[in-house]
């Protein structure tokens, strides 16, 4: 073969390769072009009512969620209920995720955080995995940082990024996922406190409605601070009586608050080592409104043989506080 035959076939291999380059990279170009608009969790959208268990695991915990029983519980908090709030958010984003584009380039080292080596035990940003009753993986994703009111994101099995839509600021504490608060009371509609410690039983209650509070002396006096704790009381951990010591125990302090529509808060608390905890009992009066009743049937389920560790300043505060 002379030089200018070979040279010919050199040119036409190279020509030949370069368009099947060209040919595989529309194909991938055409292929991505395909799924920018689609759901990105559509095989968990498409499989909703029988997805029964989501993991969500960053840096600082993971969170998994199950349906039990109509309801979703937290397994990582002894199977406490996950909140109402938080659970129909992950929800909607979930089943509303879209892909807006596919990054061919790859991950660039601006992104790596956001898309750890190891899915298991991700550095930045959040793994979700989803399954269904059976036990199936359904969507295993990692969600990376956001960037202009999208997130980039990848599939667990992939090293394309894409950026999608959705809201994926999802809390980072375990017990951000839990249904709190656990009471909510205004001021105004208390009607009696009683306290009982291991020395004393003390009272103040209120007249008529609306009007300030009395001792049993017929004194007047102001119980805001000590009500306050009560406006919106969270908790930062939780056990079922069965997993904890205290079942055992009495408590350092009981509280009951009757309120002006009949309901009663029995509130234990307890003292164990440098942490305080509460047992919350309901029940009502003898002519509770149908409020109260409803309120009894439908959230007693969240209180009974449930105990709750609270913020160590809240739980010193009322084993110490004095009505007076």
């Amino acid at each position: 073969m002379n030089k200018k035959a070979l040279l010919f076939s050199l040119i036409l291999a190279v020509l030949s390769v370069s368009l099947v380059l060209w040919s595989i990279r529309e194909q991938n170009v055409n292929a991505d072009q395909t799924d920018i608009g689609s759901l990105f969790f559509e095989e968990t959208a498409k499989d909703g009512l029988n997805i029964t268990k989501i993991k969500i695991k960053t840096q600082k915990m993971q969170a998994t969620l199950y349906r039990e029983d109509k309801f979703w519980h937290v397994k990582e908090a002894d199977g406490y209920y996950a909140g109402l709030v938080i659970t129909n958010s992950l929800f909607n984003t979930l089943n509303e995720a879209k892909i807006q584009s596919v990054i061919r380039k790859g991950i660039t080292s601006d992104m790596q955080l956001a898309f750890p080596e190891n899915k298991d035990t991700p550095s930045a940003g959040i793994s979700i995995q989803t399954f269904n009753n059976s036990g199936a993986k359904i969507n295993d994703v990692i969600i990376g940082a956001e960037d202009d009111g999208f997130y980039y994101a990848r599939y667990a099995d992939s090293s394309t990024p894409m950026l999608i839509s959705g809201d994926f600021n999802l809390p980072e504490r375990l017990d951000y996922w839990l249904q709190q608060p656990l009471i909510t009371l205004s001021e105004r509609s208390v009607e009696t406190v009683i306290t009982q410690s291991e020395t004393e039983q003390q009272f103040a209650f209120r007249r008529e409605p609306a009007s300030p509070f009395y001792d049993l002396n017929q004194k007047e006096i102001n119980i805001s601070t000590f009500l306050e704790q009560f406006a919106a009381l969270n908790f930062t951990s939780v056990k079922i009586s069965e997993n904890t010591p205290l079942k055992d125990a009495l408590p350092k302090k009981a509280i009951v608050i009757f309120t002006e529509s009949g309901l009663i808060y029995g509130i234990e608390v307890y003292e164990y080592e440098t942490s305080y905890w509460v047992r919350i009992n309901l029940s009502t009066t003898s002519l509770p409104t149908k409020l109260a009743s409803d309120y009894i049937k439908d959230s007693s389920f969240l209180y009974k043989d449930w105990f709750f560790k609270i913020d160590d300043s809240i739980g010193k505060f009322l084993v110490q506080y004095n009505i007076h």
